[in-house]
């Protein structure tokens, strides 16, 4: 089993840190999943240092979990809001 933090710094959260940066770095936002899901990838072979099968669908599923987490947040907070 790959654990899924890097210095104790969970990878989804890290990931998530990764596309807000792509965000802000005016990124279209069609390829903010994307980026989640390559960022997921590098983030779990660089904690591992290996690059495998295993490793690369821990990725794509951090990376999922990323872009779903701040989905979720953000139609939450548009119903709070009333939008």
């Amino acid at each position: 089993m790959i654990d899924i933090s890097i210095y104790g710094i969970s990878a989804v959260v890290l990931t998530g840190i990764l596309v807000e940066v792509a965000k802000r770095a005016e990124v279209p936002t069609k390829y903010l999943p994307l980026i989640s899901l390559v960022a997921g990838i590098l983030i779990v072979s660089l904690g591992t240092w290996t690059l495998s099968v295993e490793g690369i669908l821990t990725g794509i599923v951090i990376g999922a979990i990323a872009s779903g987490i701040y989905d979720v947040g953000k139609k939450g907070v548009d119903i709070i809001v009333g939008k």
